[in-house]
């Protein structure tokens, strides 16, 4: 596994004062870390759950267009900072055609800073496949919008 390169996993396993989340954890949640001091006296509920939060396992095999909703649940459920969470999020998106979506964290992250060039031009390349695949698949939609043949599917089908 690339995340674990050059380190000695068994001392991390048996140092319980490390987050163990940098075990297996994808590049794009590197930034979530835990609320809590790690190793701290008294635990609280949001420690005891991100402990146990699987989100960093789970997301490593899942569409990226999946883990958004995980990610979600993460804010919402405060277990780790918002901030670190809404990064996390921006660079999932990053590698989707999610662009609207990224512009918006984005601006929601930095106020103060202009949506990088390279997420506008990338918005109008996913808007030109938009529509040449829209023009692509017309005449399929045109077919299967014909009441004809919706009712010689049905015929076939029962």
């Amino acid at each position: 596994v690339e995340s674990l390169r050059g380190r000695n996993c068994a001392s991390v396993l048996q140092r319980p004062s490390v987050v163990v989340q940098c075990l297996l954890l994808p590049p794009e949640l590197a930034h979530i870390t835990q609320r809590t001091t790690p190793g701290a006296p008294t635990r609280s509920s949001h420690a005891t759950m991100a402990e146990d939060d699987l989100t960093h396992v789970v997301s490593k095999y899942l569409d990226r267009h999946l883990v958004i909703p995980l990610l979600e649940f993460l804010q919402e459920k405060k277990i780790y900072k918002p901030e670190e969470v809404t990064k996390a999020k921006l660079d999932v998106l990053k590698e989707t055609n999610m662009v609207d979506f990224a512009m918006d964290i984005h601006r929601e992250l930095y106020p103060e800073v202009e949506v990088p060039e390279a997420m506008a031009e990338k918005r109008l390349t996913v808007l030109e496949r938009f529509k040449q695949l829209n023009k692509d698949s017309k005449p399929i939609i045109e077919i299967f919008q014909n009441p004809d043949v919706l009712q010689q599917i049905e015929d076939k089908i029962h």
